[in-house]
């Protein structure tokens, strides 16, 4: 068995997964051939021959944002392309199957975040009938997949592994801040990760304004792609000197200072399957404010503060709580980092590799 993975993600997911794996299965990401996007998809299925003549004979599909024209972070969205890059994905399929490879499916998300096909939900449906095995990290999103129409035969669910001493983590809370520049008596409000719309950034930061009282900060680390949500967060933030940003890639070796420095992450998702973000900041033991939904339903439920209906007053409400010191964070990070201590990714590893063997049974 040889297993080709497709996209190459700078989230430590995949690596993590596979550096398990690899040991005992070849994993080889199927990575762009031309610095051109459109010249890379086009070589898809050439590269997909290739593979098959080297013995490769699983395609691990994880996520289909790369199937749509892209410009430096743009998106161009007109009918036209759509339909384009919907047929061209029902080749690649085509092609995949021809070609005699089993194709695996994780469904990090059921639908795309941001549209890709003309209809994102027929080719979901679609690719989940043309896959020997789909992989979920909760039982939850197997219920989305089944309210979407979509085939859940020949689906597993494997939990996602913890990022628990994955990063450097040495530096004191002190420290964090002198970093950071954030004094030491502040509360601090955290979010980390890719910035984008299905993440409530707005809704965040419109909840954290109307916090009254005490000494708090919000820090908000990450890429911003989107010019609307970076040119708001910039706006918001020169009219109020507690909200931080760091609106650009963290490097793996400072990601601590922001975890650290951090006593409670916020995360009000507006939807989502499997948070890594959450996961991460779990790792270092701080709880998380968000909203229950996908893989935040089966999270213990001391391990932070969630809430059930996605309402801007009950955000509020609950970073008020915590500014008014209802909480125990530290007790309510432990076991989250206990959480995170038990799902391993030796262990999802495992998984991954007797469900892949049971499509050649």
């Amino acid at each position: 068995m040889k297993i080709l993975v497709y996209p190459k993600d700078s989230n430590p997911y995949q690596d993590l997964l596979y550096s398990t794996i690899s040991p005992e299965i070849e994993v080889q990401y199927l990575v762009n051939a031309f610095s051109s996007h459109v010249l890379s998809l086009l070589a898809l299925p050439l590269q997909l021959i290739i593979f098959r003549i080297k013995g490769f004979n699983v395609l691990h599909i994880h996520w289909v944002f790369m199937f749509q024209l892209t410009n430096q972070g743009m998106i161009f969205n007109n009918y036209i392309t759509r339909l384009i890059f919907s047929v061209y994905f029902l080749f690649f399929l085509i092609i995949t199957k021809f070609l005699h490879y089993k194709i695996v499916w994780t469904v990090h998300d059921v639908l795309p975040h941001k549209k890709v096909f003309l209809n994102d939900r027929l080719m979901s449906i679609i690719l989940s009938y043309f896959s020997n095995l789909k992989i979920v990290h909760t039982s939850n999103t197997v219920q989305i997949m089944e309210k979407l129409s979509l085939r859940t035969n020949d689906t597993v669910v494997i939990p996602i592994g913890s990022y628990f001493s994955v990063y450097p983590n040495y530096v004191t809370k002190s420290e964090a801040r002198k970093f950071l520049n954030i004094d030491e008596n502040s509360i601090v409000f955290g979010f980390f990760g890719r910035i984008e719309k299905y993440k409530g950034i707005y809704e965040l930061v419109l909840a954290y304004q109307k916090i009254q009282g005490g000494k708090s900060k919000l820090l908000i680390a990450g890429k911003c792609y989107d010019e609307e949500i970076e040119s708001f967060l910039h706006s918001e933030a020169k009219k109020d000197k507690n909200i931080l940003l760091f609106l650009n890639y963290i490097p793996d070796n400072e990601v601590q200072y922001f975890m650290n420095a951090t006593d409670i992450f916020v995360y009000p998702f507006r939807k989502v399957n499997t948070s890594s973000s959450i996961i991460l900041n779990m790792s270092f033991s701080k709880p998380t404010i968000a909203n229950l939904t996908g893989d935040i339903i089966d999270y213990p439920k001391d391990s932070g503060i969630y809430i059930d209906k996605k309402s801007d007053t009950l955000l509020y409400e609950m970073m008020n709580a915590v500014m008014n010191n209802k909480y125990d964070l530290n007790e309510l990070g432990t076991k989250a980092k206990i959480f995170t201590e038990h799902n391993s990714w030796k262990a999802s590893g495992i998984k991954t590799i007797s469900a892949y063997c049971k499509m050649f049974d």
